[in-house]
């Protein structure tokens, strides 16, 4: 019950961010690997991005997400 709780909240938490439109830093929880990106979008509870540096689409199961302002996400991005 705990479980599905939180995949809900996270679910909700996830939409609300993505709502609001701007930047991101995402951390994959697995791997450590951590992503910039403007654009996230949610299929059945997988995070789905375009990495900013690559220009890649990444799946991320297990992920923190992280709004960012435009000077952050420029620092760490190769995006002019």
């Amino acid at each position: 019950m705990k479980k599905k709780l939180l995949a809900i909240l996270l679910v909700f938490f996830v939409i609300c961010i993505m709502a609001c439109g701007g930047y991101y830093k995402v951390k994959d929880i697995e791997t450590n690997k951590i992503y910039y990106s403007k654009e996230l979008k949610m299929d059945d509870g997988t995070v789905i991005l375009k990495d900013a540096n690559t220009g890649n689409i990444v799946n991320i199961n297990n992920s923190e997400i992280i709004k960012i302002n435009k000077e952050e996400f420029l620092g760490h991005t190769k995006v002019e």
